[in-house]
């Protein structure tokens, strides 16, 4: 199950599915607990390494998965729909040089740290938040008036602080 949910996580990330961003930019500072590489193991034992960066000072540079070939780099920040904390991830391009081919560069995570060890990331579901809501606001209402359905956010994916090599 989890490696499924590995493949989906990099699968979801590389084929980004929202055109519309919640915010431009960054408006809350990082949550510099997050900051650092993170592992995840699959059923094969293979590892899938998140690594999170200082953009500035209210925003992230994540590069997924940090130790293959063709992993992707995006910005994320912390925003909100209604009530809602989401972080918002662009796709900026792949670690081969290639750009977004398209429009749809955004994904929306719900992520949850579980102490100072865990983070937990699971991905807005476009089956239940359409993508093709076409301002901020349309998508905003949407999670707001869908956020009480367990199906809004995909399966989770447990992060865990890599140690040191």
């Amino acid at each position: 199950m989890r490696m499924c949910c590995v493949c989906a996580v990099w699968v979801l990330l590389a084929g980004c599915v929202y055109e519309v961003p919640l915010a431009k930019e960054g408006k809350d500072p990082i949550d510099t607990a997050l900051l650092g590489r993170w592992e995840t193991t699959d059923q094969d034992g293979q590892v899938q390494s998140l690594l999170v960066l200082p953009w500035n000072a209210n925003e992230y540079l994540v590069h997924y998965p940090a130790d293959a070939k063709d992993s992707l780099y995006l910005r994320a920040f912390a925003v909100k729909a209604g009530a809602e904390p989401l972080l918002q991830l662009q796709l900026l391009g792949a670690a081969n040089g290639s750009l977004p081919d398209s429009k749809a560069v955004y994904h929306y995570a719900s992520v949850r740290r579980r102490g100072t060890t865990q983070v937990e990331m699971r991905l807005l579901e476009p089956s239940v938040i359409s993508k093709d809501l076409a301002t901020p606001e349309a998508l905003s209402q949407a999670i707001v008036a869908h956020r009480e359905r367990p199906e809004m956010f995909g399966d989770a994916v447990v992060f865990v602080r890599a140690m040191p090599r």
